[in-house]
């Protein structure tokens, strides 16, 4: 505020602030408007105090301020709602999902693993299902953490369908698995995938035959092989530091019996 007095202040999270009443104290003097100051921008005096020192500024922006719950019923508070105008959004279900589809189009990266939009798509009308099925309200938050879980089983880093994964967080709790339980399977699949990839390869260079028989052998996206391809690289490239590194002599022992090493 005193930085840019002229500016929209917007605040979120203000839960913890509206339990302030010096930043209450703040608030009223920010949001009062003088009397016979009509339209347009007016400036206010804004006071408060740092550690015994006062502060003062004269602030003519607006102030935003977003919160998750309604305020709380204090006199304090009360006086700030009457100088502002309060709105409570709620975002219907066709809302949430419009938006959390325009999301799954952007695809998702975490670190150097990525999803693409269809794979995000697959993603977001599961969870939309599952909480129609479940009679749960949708949730935006929870899409990201699917898109997680879709990556973790794609991966092979765990042994519960993607699909299950994302009805338990709909669910809140733990719910029975519609798919078979993989331990050790998918880590195989993943495994026989790259040396798929291998064999495809070494048969021909064109990309469009690569994606053809990728597609034909696995089922699956063109970008799921060069995700494959990419952990094929580097096998080859530690296996190749591997065999450059040059052989460890076996200890030996000299005549006191110590062991020594060439």
């Amino acid at each position: 505020m005193a930085e840019s007095p002229d500016k929209v202040q917007v605040l979120e999270d203000v839960e913890p602030l509206l339990q302030d009443k010096s930043a209450l104290g703040v608030l009223r003097a920010a949001l009062e408007r003088p009397p016979g100051s009509g339209g347009g921008l007016q400036e206010r005096r804004v006071t408060w105090s740092v550690k015994g020192e006062r502060r003062e500024v004269s602030f003519s922006g607006g102030v935003i301020m977003l919160a998750n719950r309604p305020p709380p019923d204090t006199p304090e508070v009360e006086a700030i709602l009457t100088r502002i105008p309060v709105f409570h959004f709620k975002a219907s279900d066709a809302e949430l999902c419009a938006f959390m589809r325009s999301v799954a189009l952007a695809g998702y990266r975490r670190g150097e693993r990525s999803l693409t939009a269809d794979e995000c798509s697959a993603v977001c009308e599961h969870l939309i299902a599952e909480a129609a099925a479940r009679q749960r309200p949708l949730n935006l938050r929870l899409l990201e953490p699917c898109f997680g879980d879709y990556l973790l089983w794609l991966e092979g880093h765990v042994g519960c369908h993607w699909k299950d994964l994302i009805a338990n967080r709909v669910a809140g709790q733990g719910v029975p698995l519609q798919h078979d339980l993989d331990l050790g399977g998918r880590a195989k699949t993943k495994l026989g995938e790259i040396l798929a990839l291998r064999e495809i390869i070494a048969q021909t260079d064109d990309r469009e035959q690569r994606r053809r028989l990728w597609e034909e052998r696995t089922g699956k996206s063109e970008k799921s092989m060069y995700r494959r391809l990419s952990e094929l690289r580097k096998m080859d490239e530690l296996s190749r530091r591997t065999e450059s590194r040059p052989p460890v002599s076996p200890p030996e022992r000299n005549d006191n019996g110590d062991k020594t090493r060439k």
